[in-house]
């Protein structure tokens, strides 16, 4: 805090052991709930009377989302980092399930989005390992997801998630999917396969291509639900979404999941209160 640095607590420093005798009448703090202990110790003793103002639905500065978000991306299992694949893939994931499934909260309409996500060869392995080991309970649908490697991936014990190589990759089979990932190396293998009735996210240059043209005819079967609209157009679809990936990642995703669910909790304790 600023005022720490005013003369009088400076000098207060070099006289730590006599007593500490207010010199004002008031200390006022605004937006106290975002003030530590520690930060309003040392003023406190300088007053003689407290006025603290905010909201009591601020949240507190122990849940303070840049915090947060450092504590994620410096955490280590094991005493190893967190492989960034990994933490890749669980924020692919979590904005997939957040985009598939959309509704018209006006008409009660559902819409039903389709991806295909160009990924690196290590995040690729790491949905399918974030898929296997329970992540895919988190999709309330039963999604069928197809992972394209170039690479050896295991087969998973699942029916709903399948490994295929650019030679097994039927489009028969990638229409059927709900998500399809493919590893960026070997993308120009299958564009030939793609189905169109799947918008292609993260690239930049999809939206001048033939294959985007042919996903805008289906333009009755999706939708994104987005600042109180529907986008039902695949350009400006992608766009959005793309803007979210891009503006996003894995430790603001869990830090603003932190903050909400905290916000709630707080909110239903104030509730109880007044109750």
């Amino acid at each position: 805090m600023g005022i720490i640095n005013h003369p009088k607590f400076r000098e207060q420093d070099r006289k730590w052991d006599e007593p500490v005798v207010p010199d004002f009448d008031f200390l006022i703090i605004d937006e106290s709930s975002k003030t530590t202990f520690q930060e309003f110790l040392v003023p406190a003793l300088y007053a003689k009377r407290w006025i603290l103002a905010g909201d009591v639905m601020q949240l507190a500065p122990f849940t303070d989302q840049e915090t947060i978000e450092d504590n994620f991306e410096q955490m280590a299992i094991e005493g190893k980092p967190l492989d960034e694949n990994i933490q890749q893939a669980v924020f692919i994931l979590e904005k997939i399930k957040d985009c598939r499934w959309t509704k018209n909260r006006e008409t009660g309409d559902e819409y039903r989005n389709r991806f295909i996500l160009p990924c690196h060869a290590g995040v690729v392995i790491g949905i399918v390992k974030e898929l296997e080991d329970g992540r895919i309970k988190n999709f309330t649908h039963d999604e069928i997801f197809i992972c394209i490697t170039g690479g050896k991936v295991q087969q998973p014990n699942f029916s709903q998630i399948l490994v295929r190589t650019p030679d097994s990759a039927q489009s028969l089979e990638l229409t059927a999917a709900n998500v399809v990932f493919v590893d960026f190396s070997v993308m120009d293998k299958v564009w030939d396969k793609l189905p169109a009735t799947h918008a292609v996210l993260g690239m930049q240059d999809w939206k001048t291509m033939p294959h985007a043209f042919y996903h805008n005819g289906y333009r009755k079967r999706f939708g994104h639900f987005q600042r109180g609209k529907i986008i039902a157009d695949s350009f400006e679809l992608v766009t959005d979404i793309n803007r979210d990936f891009k503006e996003q990642s894995w430790s603001k995703e869990i830090a603003w999941c932190i903050n909400s669910k905290n916000q709630l909790r707080l909110a239903g304790g104030n509730k109880r209160k007044k109750a």
